[in-house]
């Protein structure tokens, strides 16, 4: 385990104990959130070494790996999912009509398929390779591990990391990377869980999508827009994953092992939904930032 002492947003010191959360993936371990004074961001300490991280994916449970579902949980996220594919299609639209497209942390290639049907050249970089083999054969494209990428210079209109940066230990290395790939103005999607929503708030230590210690990193609106000027990007929209606010609130119930605990997560994820469409902080927000041209 690695001691967190510094802030990898604005580089200051100072970081407060938010409090203790428990890993409910099954370690059962607790680990603590930090929040930077000066910044806001939020971290996980202690952040396991890289070569301890694995251990803490349990793969029967992590689902977005699995190519069919295999519990109730996975049911409901594979059917969110599909409504989801046609609604992260509908909002990459608003910035860019087709192109060539990596995603990074493509898992089994859902949405990388839905993507090429949809007459987008893509390729994608994905960490497990039983998920790898799978996107590889469902799109018959270029599926690179994180180690064997390399900067591809202005070759890419859009590149995705859907719930991927928060479990990367240097974030902000591969982000350079990605930038250097992307075209000049083209368009870098970020979807990460959003702590400022009312479900994280209501929920608090249970909250599932702190998911620490494999979360290691915790952002809002703020810290991405701090961090947009630390890449030297333009940043254009933020925009609510509504369906996450359903799900997310669902686990976070069963955390709190509270009976009937999926409708009362499922009535606390449509309040967080409707909360957001005044205060925009959804249970998790995309990102668009762009390249400068």
């Amino acid at each position: 385990m690695k001691s967190e002492n510094q802030c990898p947003v604005c580089g200051k010191v100072q970081l407060d104990k938010v409090f203790d959360v428990l890993d409910f993936r099954g370690s059962n371990e607790s680990f603590s959130l930090l929040r930077c004074n000066e910044c806001s961001f939020v971290l996980t300490s202690p952040r396991p070494l890289d070569n301890e991280l694995g251990k803490y994916y349990p793969k029967s449970t992590y689902v977005s790996h699995n190519e069919k579902p295999t519990g109730v949980f996975d049911r409901i996220y594979f059917q969110v999912q599909k409504a989801n594919l046609k609604d992260k299609l509908k909002k990459i639209l608003r910035h860019s009509k087709t192109g060539a497209l990596l995603d990074y942390g493509c898992g089994s290639g859902s949405f990388l398929g839905f993507m090429q049907q949809n007459g987008w050249k893509v390729e994608g970089v994905e960490l497990s390779k039983e998920a790898a083999e799978i996107a590889r054969k469902r799109t018959d494209s270029a599926i690179w591990s994180p180690d064997e990428f390399e900067i591809q210079p202005n070759k890419y209109d859009v590149i995705s990391l859907w719930h991927v940066l928060e479990h990367l230990p240097d974030f902000e290395r591969v982000v350079e990377k990605l930038k250097a790939s992307l075209k000049p103005g083209g368009v870098l999607l970020i979807a990460v869980p959003n702590h400022k929503s009312y479900d994280a708030h209501y929920f608090g230590k249970n909250w599932a999508a702190w998911d620490v210690p494999i979360h290691l990193w915790h952002f809002n609106r703020e810290v991405m827009m701090q961090l947009a000027k630390n890449w030297n990007m333009n940043f254009e929209e933020t925009l609510p994953m509504p369906f996450d606010a359903f799900y997310v609130s669902m686990l976070s119930a069963q955390n709190k092992k509270k009976k009937l605990w999926f409708l009362k997560g499922a009535l606390r994820g449509l309040i967080s939904n409707v909360k957001a469409k005044s205060n925009k902080e959804a249970s998790s927000l995309i990102y668009i930032l762009k390249k400068v041209v």
